[in-house]
């Protein structure tokens, strides 16, 4: 292993680490300069076969910062947990409610009997939110991901290295 790039994927997995840290503080200083709406909720997200427990929060009517978790675990293979964290802008809040935003987070891979990996994602996405009522939403969200490889994973078939991907998940929320 060449030790330059050992450094090089530690400066990289700090400044995502970084840039994570700072979007949640910019994310919570808007949400303490201005009027909260404060509406909570929780929301499920399947896409593909990933399924997301999302806590999304209204920090003011139109923005909404959601944390998200996912964990899978298969017998005799390994555990996958997923820490994310996505910023939503709502531009039109009616029946049918647009939105854009940026999404991050981790992968955190542990086989059974070896060493776990660390990967990390960040994108772009957008969608529209379908109220039913106030309090429940069916939605779809399109995404832009790059995802960045830890040095031994073998996640996205390019261990140590960066691909762009799109996606899309299907959303139910229920909110209060």
């Amino acid at each position: 292993m060449d030790g330059n790039k050992v450094k090089m994927n530690k400066g990289r997995t700090m400044k995502v680490r970084m840039i994570l840290v700072l979007l949640i503080i910019s994310v919570m200083l808007v949400g303490q300069n201005s009027n909260m709406a404060s509406m909570k909720g929780i929301r499920a997200s399947l896409q593909s076969n990933q399924f997301d427990l999302c806590i999304p929060y209204f920090y003011t009517s139109d923005v909404e910062i959601t944390p998200a978790l996912s964990v899978i675990h298969a017998n005799h293979i390994g555990s996958d947990l997923v820490f994310g964290l996505s910023l939503r802008k709502y531009y039109h809040i009616s029946k049918v409610s647009t939105f854009a935003g940026l999404r991050g987070g981790m992968l955190l891979y542990t086989p059974n009997g070896e060493d776990s990996t660390t990967d990390y994602y960040a994108g772009l996405l957008g969608g529209a939110e379908y109220f039913i009522d106030r309090n429940l939403s069916l939605g779809i969200e399109l995404q832009l991901n790059g995802s960045f490889s830890d040095e031994f994973s073998w996640r996205f078939g390019n261990p140590n290295d960066t691909i762009i991907n799109t996606a899309s998940a299907i959303t139910l929320s229920i909110y209060w």
